[in-house]
């Protein structure tokens, strides 16, 4: 599929949410600025008199560029990107993204890459890995409103991970991810505030996707909704949710779906939720598997946290609070320990539990 196609299929796709409505949503401008690596100058530049000027972002690579519309930077002239390691094939970005823009990230064959973005407003991100390549991307955001689209393209043998880092008051985030033959795409995600999120993964033969979630929330309101759809053999979908609500409403919707066709399919939903008083979750898994040979399981509970446990805790030495937390934070730690900044994220919770338990 060509660049324009992508693109107009995006358009498409936003204007079709359902959140449309939403007066969040209304704040989100279409308007174009393409970030990505060099290699992809030459398809970018047959677009250029369609959709107007843009910048494309090099990844220092040699590349020669005679369209006038386009403007390219290179890791030494951008301030807001450059290099943070020595191996200029495995290479770092920090980028701020204005609001409205539609962001291009592509891999070269076989190339590896790594992305830090630090995100405001509302955005629109393309991620095309080729064959056999592996992107990492990490996008933070913070601030009053803030959203994100992701577009996931995973061709065969390639590797995305998306780590999705919201402490945002009020956000909306979508994604939908194609994993072709053999590849892998892995999305966690973090919300502390106001949140709506519906996002939808296929599978292709051979392929996983995996989902981790988790939601720390004080008097907010939280609605996510996940799909995996194993369409071929051997395909596997792995969802994990946990959230801890206090004083907030929190649905959590998560689906499985296993194709006619797709068998050797796996697929798994652990859904869970503790409530901290006051608190509506509901944690809600669904499953259709089409096939006799695969492997589906799921599980859902919400509770307040055990006083048993917390007991046991005190009777070691540690002070009711910290042992209250310390639970919080083991009910977490599976799901916390998949994102790449672990430790920034490990204290980003240990501030808003904090807030819940009353520092």
């Amino acid at each position: 599929m060509k660049y324009i196609e992508i693109i107009k299929e995006l358009e498409r796709k936003l204007s079709s949410l359902p959140q449309e409505s939403d007066p969040l949503y209304s704040k989100n401008i279409i308007r174009l600025e393409v970030s990505g690596n060099a290699n992809s100058l030459n398809e970018l530049s047959k677009l250029a008199d369609k959709i107007g000027n843009f910048d494309l972002i090099s990844n220092g690579k040699e590349v020669e560029n005679k369209n006038k519309r386009i403007k390219v930077y290179g890791p030494e002239d951008n301030i807001e990107y450059r290099f943070l390691t020595e191996d200029r094939n495995i290479y770092i970005a920090k980028a701020k993204v204005n609001t409205g823009k539609i962001m291009l990230i592509s891999s070269s064959k076989m190339e590896q890459l790594r992305l830090k973005l630090l995100l405001n407003g509302y955005n629109q991100i393309i991620i095309l890995a080729e064959e056999g390549s592996k992107i990492a991307i990490e996008e933070f955001f913070e601030g009053e409103e803030a959203g994100i689209i992701n577009e996931i393209n995973a061709k065969e043998g390639s590797d995305i991970k998306i780590d999705i880092i919201n402490e945002a008051n009020k956000s909306l985030s979508f994604y939908t991810g194609a994993a072709g033959n053999n590849s892998r795409i892995e999305i966690n995600s973090f919300f502390v505030g106001e949140a709506k999120s519906n996002n939808k993964i296929i599978c292709s033969q051979n392929s996983s996707a995996h989902i981790n979630n988790i939601i720390v929330a004080q008097s907010k309101n939280v609605d996510i909704t996940d799909y995996i759809i194993n369409a071929s053999q051997n395909a596997k979908a792995f969802i994990s949710a946990r959230a801890i609500g206090k004083n907030a409403t929190i649905f959590i919707k998560e689906n499985s779906i296993i194709e006619k066709g797709a068998n050797g399919s796996e697929a798994n939903i652990i859904a869970k939720g503790i409530n901290m008083g006051g608190s509506k979750i509901e944690t809600i898994p669904a499953m259709t598997t089409n096939e006799n040979d695969v492997k589906a399981a799921h599980s859902a509970d919400v509770a307040p946290l055990s006083n048993t446990f917390i007991e046991y805790l005190m009777s070691r030495g540690i002070s009711p609070k910290d042992s209250r937390k310390l639970l919080l934070k083991g009910f977490v730690y599976e799901n916390m320990n998949a994102f790449q900044s672990k430790d920034l994220l490990e204290s980003i919770i240990d501030n808003h539990l904090g807030k819940i338990l009353g520092d």
